[in-house]
């Protein structure tokens, strides 16, 4: 009963599309290390706190399930939580829940770096010329181009570019704190760094940004369509929900094993719809016949814009067929007055071919 006196931020009602790219180099990082790595250095790497996230199965990131479960945040929740209020059941996603199906360590132990003023590094110098202005694009292109040495930089390079791109993950364009980099060349102590609390902090802080006086923002927006780009690890909380949220992981992901860390139990290679996720799992019904009278009068205010924008390119594809047609007259004349039938064919072949560079489909038998 407690559960129900919790109050969702955004009803039914007002849901609204959305499109979410993920920054996360998280599939593509598995194969790029394994292949940039001799036999040992990877066994090495596979020892490390993270080491772990290699085995993962391959998970197809799904933004529809990333959304729906946003949609579905309760109001007055801890700053550094998300809650959800999912088929009339209060579901919390903690710190404590990040690191159980991830496996990473939960310590809150930092170690102490050196602390000098000196942002470059051995790693800074010699793999980046000692730019200040590493960007995560360019961590990516390292990922991609590196060749297997056995230098001893291999392992904590990777690893540094790994958990950047695939824990941390932000925009391409977004320029990285040199002082992670700078820390990879006290590796030990980089090892020991919780960058499990990092990555949590960097996603629940960005999934907090985008839902932020939502669904204000997109109505005012006038988009019919909102864009989000996740930052962090989204795909933890997407295995959590695949454990937490009822009927989720049975239709849209497959259990392939049994191990102590979730993530490495399943697979999901599908992507969905959102109605079809709200038909299987979410089951909002109850509470859009609960706002039906008020369904139309925000239906009409959600799709305005969409309205407004169909009109716009109806209105102007009439005029280019119009345009067209003008010109396919001006061709008849022509042609007409040249009189031959072998002319005539040659007048059906040139509309056909007018219609099909401007893109008219043509009418078949």
């Amino acid at each position: 009963m407690a559960e129900r006196s919790f109050e969702v931020q955004i009803p039914v009602r007002k849901h609204f599309p959305a499109q979410l790219s993920v920054c996360s180099y998280f599939r593509e990082a598995v194969s790029l290390v394994k292949g940039a790595l001799t036999k040992d250095q990877l066994q090495e790497f596979r020892n490390l706190p993270w080491g772990h996230l290699l085995s993962v199965p391959d998970i197809q990131f799904s933004g529809q399930i990333i959304h729906a479960l946003l949609l579905r945040l309760v109001k007055d929740q801890p700053a550094d939580e998300l809650w959800f209020l999912i088929q009339g059941r209060l579901l919390k996603f903690t710190y404590a829940d990040f690191c159980r199906i991830s496996g990473l360590k939960s310590s809150a132990e930092n170690p102490v770096f050196n602390d000098d003023d000196e942002v470059h590094g051995t790693l800074i110098d010699k793999y980046f010329r000692g730019s200040t202005n590493i960007t995560y694009k360019m961590l990516k292109d390292k990922l991609k181009s590196f060749r297997r040495t056995k230098s001893g930089d291999s392992v904590k390079l990777l690893s540094m570019c790994y958990i950047l791109t695939v824990l941390l993950a932000r925009d391409n364009k977004t320029k990285i704190n040199l002082v992670y980099l700078k820390w990879a060349d006290e590796f030990e102590k980089f090892k020991m760094y919780p960058w499990g609390r990092e990555s949590y902090n960097t996603m629940i802080d960005n999934f907090k940004s985008i839902m932020k006086e939502q669904p204000t923002r997109f109505r005012q927006s006038k988009a019919t369509t909102a864009k989000f780009t996740l930052y962090g690890c989204p795909f933890i909380l997407q295995v959590w929900a695949y454990e937490n949220v009822p009927n989720l992981g049975e239709h849209c992901a497959e259990r392939i094993g049994n191990e102590e860390i979730p993530m490495l139990n399943w697979k999901a290679d599908g992507f969905f719809h959102a109605r079809k996720l709200n038909e299987l799992v979410f089951k909002d019904n109850d509470d859009e016949e609960h706002d039906s009278e008020n369904d139309n009068e925000d239906e009409e205010v959600r799709d305005k814009g969409f309205k407004d924008k169909v009109m716009d390119e109806m209105q102007a594809l009439r005029e280019h067929v119009a345009a067209l047609e003008s010109r396919l007259k001006l061709m008849e004349e022509r042609f007409s007055a040249q009189g031959s039938v072998t002319e005539k064919a040659t007048e059906i072949g040139s509309k056909n071919k007018v219609m099909e560079m401007e893109g008219i489909p043509q009418q078949g038998c």
